[in-house]
């Protein structure tokens, strides 16, 4: 039901959105990715997030204010990716890039979404157990470190939803300690 006015925002990384597979050839495309693509108009660049058109570049955000102004900063490039498409869609409604860059900078996420809750002798804890998927428990994985010399306790958790979970395995043992579900 898009057309023409209409504005689509898409993961310009992902093969399956490219503008010619589109069903809404009438409605404006716009790409963004963490990764340096032609098709992204927003996107990560030097460490930034970073609106590009027509060979000008104006940058935002830099990555490390994202969700700084409310606290830790927010963590992973899926976080990062999920700003970007947010700053397009937010654009596309006519918000400014400053009132982007308050919003972004002062976003707090939800509890249980890659949420660092602590470290207690040298071990940190991060609670995740909203990544009821395996692709998003592995996003937030990839997304955290160990702390120096110490150790990871990652908590999972939700429901299932049945799905195979044991390919993340391998990402379980290189980044926790120990795991929590």
């Amino acid at each position: 039901n898009m057309g023409l006015g209409d504005v689509v925002v898409v993961n310009a990384m992902d093969r399956a959105f490219e503008r010619a597979r589109l069903p809404c050839a009438d409605a404006t495309v716009v790409g963004c990715a963490t990764q340096n693509t032609a098709t992204a108009s927003f996107v990560l660049r030097e460490d930034a997030l970073v609106f590009r058109a027509n060979e000008q570049c104006l940058r935002f955000l830099p990555r490390h204010q994202l969700g700084a102004g409310a606290g830790p900063r927010l963590l992973g490039d899926h976080n990062v990716l999920n700003a970007l498409m947010a700053s397009a869609a937010a654009r596309a409604a006519g918000v400014s890039f400053d009132d982007i860059s308050k919003g972004l900078a002062t976003f707090v996420p939800a509890p249980h979404r890659l949420q660092d809750v602590g470290s207690v002798a040298g071990v940190r804890f991060i609670d995740d157990s909203k990544a009821t998927n395996p692709h998003a428990a592995l996003a937030g994985l990839r997304a955290v470190d160990k702390p120096d010399g110490g150790k990871l306790v990652w908590i999972g958790g939700g429901s299932d939803k049945d799905a195979d979970f044991g390919w993340i395995g391998a990402a379980l043992a290189v980044k926790a300690d120990a795991v929590e579900i």
